[in-house]
């Protein structure tokens, strides 16, 4: 489907390769915060980008815990 999906850690050089493809919009996936992606798909009948909310359905066990919360539950 040639879809395009860019959440709001992206590099420079990461950022410029992905404003050819998707145009200047692609600068403001640095303001959206954790969970949130620009989407483009080029053989979608949506032609603009979309702002979307990634959910995910598993988390890693480490997440939210220092090392010192894992090493104390182990």
């Amino acid at each position: 489907m040639g879809q395009n999906i860019i959440a709001h850690r992206v590099e420079d050089v990461d950022l410029a390769r992905i404003e050819e493809i998707m145009g200047p919009i692609a600068r403001k996936v640095r303001v959206l915060p954790r969970g949130w992606a620009i989407v483009k798909g080029l053989a979608a009948k949506i032609k603009e980008p979309l702002i979307v909310r990634i959910t995910a359905k598993v988390y890693p066990k480490s997440t939210g815990k220092t090392a010192y919360e894992r090493f104390l539950s182990s």
